[in-house]
């Protein structure tokens, strides 16, 4: 039964991987000028340019993906871990989202959609964790089924701030 339960954890942490990071990495086509810059969180008195919202914005989408990735590709076999790497992960995912300077309407809403879906994600990584140190495997199967669902929105989201980044960018 243990294996069985290993097998299927490290199925659905597969699964979680690639709702969280699959297509997010569709969002690296549009990047930042010089990569090693950092985030522009500061405030200014007249709105900022699009495109410079545009690549914070997709920069933590991309720190995100590269997170993810790093988690889930650790080589541990720890689902407790995991999970909980996890959902430190997308707390502080969602906490810098929210942090980026954001002028543009259209954009906001991609910010809140984005920080929406990581702080869901978090906290369904806390569910799944709690449950599997109480061992409620019938919990955390459901909770793993919401996981899909949580990050489900995911590719309309890129793809969308993707077309829009990226009329942006040809305008200017």
């Amino acid at each position: 039964m243990k294996l069985r339960l290993r097998s299927f954890l490290l199925s659905a942490i597969e699964i979680v991987a690639i709702y969280a990071i699959g297509s997010v990495t569709n969002a690296q086509s549009i990047q930042p000028a010089n990569p090693n810059s950092g985030i522009d969180r500061s405030s200014t008195t007249s709105p900022a340019p699009k495109v410079p919202q545009c690549k914070n914005l997709i920069k933590v989408v991309n720190q995100t993906v590269k997170e993810a990735e790093n988690i889930t590709n650790s080589g541990t076999k720890n689902e407790r871990q995991i999970f909980s790497k996890l959902s430190v992960m997308f707390d502080k995912a969602a906490r810098d989202l929210d942090a980026v300077k954001i002028d543009d309407e259209k954009l906001k809403v991609y910010q809140e959609q984005f920080s929406s879906m990581y702080k869901s994600g978090s906290e369904i990584n806390k569910q799944i964790l709690n449950n599997l140190k109480k061992k409620k495997l019938n919990k955390v199967n459901d909770e793993l089924k919401k996981t899909v669902n949580i990050f489900k929105p995911e590719r309309d989201l890129v793809a969308g701030i993707n077309q829009y980044c990226q009329d942006e960018k040809q305008s200017n």
